[in-house]
């Protein structure tokens, strides 16, 4: 694809007009992880009600969608400073988690969105659908097979262990 900063790959399928993982040669690479999961309950049978409660809050889009953002971010900026800052501040539609590597040592970061909050961080630079330190009411996705029966604090628990907390 081509933008005004420049050429980069945008891996995707037909159709798809945002971006979830891309490389922009010379300037940088970005990769979307989804976010944890707002819960207003707390029953694992009440999961689906949290799914569907987060679907429709995203209904009346106050601000850009996260993987238009970064598509918006491969087209315009120039490096990996100004890439940064943009997905850093600019508020999103959804929770999402941004990694981000440069082409100069030390480029490199995870930034944990909300709407419009944000947690960067320049180590532990790797992301799997969590915040890197969890917090209520938030919980890590979980495979299908679990969503109805794992509890919340099971999925915790789960959290925790993979983390080495």
């Amino acid at each position: 694809m081509q933008g005004p900063a420049g050429p980069f790959d945008n891996v995707t399928w037909p159709g798809f007009v945002g971006t979830l993982t891309a490389c922009a040669p010379g300037r940088f690479a970005a990769a979307i992880n989804q976010a944890p999961m707002w819960r207003r309950t707390r029953h694992p049978w009440l999961r689906p009600y949290d799914l569907a409660m987060n679907a429709l809050r995203t209904w009346s889009i106050r601000f850009i969608p996260p993987d238009h953002l970064l598509r918006e971010v491969f087209e315009t900026c120039n490096d990996f400073g100004a890439a940064r800052q943009r997905l850093e501040t600019t508020p999103v539609a959804r929770p999402v988690i941004y990694t981000l590597v440069g082409c100069k040592r030390g480029e490199r970061c995870v930034i944990e969105r909300t709407e419009e909050g944000c947690a960067s961080r320049d180590d532990d630079t790797a992301a799997a659908n969590d915040w890197l330190h969890c917090r209520k009411p938030w919980e890590a996705r979980m495979p299908s097979d679990v969503l109805l029966t794992r509890s919340y604090e099971e999925a915790a628990q789960r959290a925790a262990r993979a983390r080495f907390c």
